[in-house]
């Protein structure tokens, strides 16, 4: 009986010590992991468009925030296109749209990055589609690249458009258009020169393009 309870006495001694090295072994490990990282602040493009239309631009924002929602200082932060040919951003943050497309522009600073989506279209491509369907496009002349959405407005055929991309110029003279002037032609606000002498068009110069005649 005496060495029973021996027994026992020495496997309740074996189970604290197993206990008390399980315990010391926890303590090393979370003097070894240290304090529990904080949440990292959180970076935002403050609101602006989502979508710009060629030769466009606009600045954009960040705002910084801790874990809180609390507001930060911002210091510098450095901006970035995923595609400078769809839309360009200076590093003031001013975002210029160049040709048709969707591009992601990403704003950093300091270790918080985020990110804004922005679609880029170009009106004037409905409107010169307008004009081709109105005067008889199919006929014409010379059509180059007309209606090609993968080749810039400025390398159809007559259209010239200024280094922001917008069109500046349309010359189709002599170049068998037949039909009317539509007046979707007067959203171009850049248009300069119209010149479309020379064919079979028919009906009024719309009101809409007084400005430029």
């Amino acid at each position: 009986m005496r060495l029973r309870k021996h027994s026992n006495t020495a496997r309740a001694a074996t189970i604290v010590v197993s206990a008390l090295a399980v315990l010391w072994v926890l303590a090393c490990t979370d003097r070894l992991a240290g304090p529990a990282a904080a949440p990292p602040d959180t970076l935002h493009v403050q609101a602006g468009p989502g979508h710009l239309a060629v030769g466009d631009t606009v600045r954009l924002g960040v705002e910084l925030r801790d874990a809180g929602g609390r507001a930060l200082a911002v210091s510098a932060v450095a901006w970035s296109s995923s595609d400078p040919e769809i839309a360009t951003v200076s590093p003031s943050g001013v975002v210029t749209a160049v040709a048709p497309g969707v591009v992601m522009v990403t704003a950093t600073s300091g270790t918080a990055s985020t990110t804004a989506y922005i679609l880029v279209t170009d009106p004037a491509v409905a409107v010169l589609s307008a004009l081709y369907l109105a005067a008889g496009g199919v006929n014409w002349t010379r059509s180059d690249n007309w209606g090609r959405r993968d080749i810039p407005i400025g390398d159809w055929y007559g259209v010239e458009t200024a280094e922001s991309g917008r069109v500046v110029a349309v010359d189709l003279p002599d170049n068998n258009l037949r039909g009317r002037i539509p007046p979707e032609l007067g959203d171009l606000a850049s248009l300069r020169r119209l010149d479309l002498s020379g064919n079979r068009l028919t009906g009024l110069i719309p009101p809409e393009l007084h400005n430029i005649f």
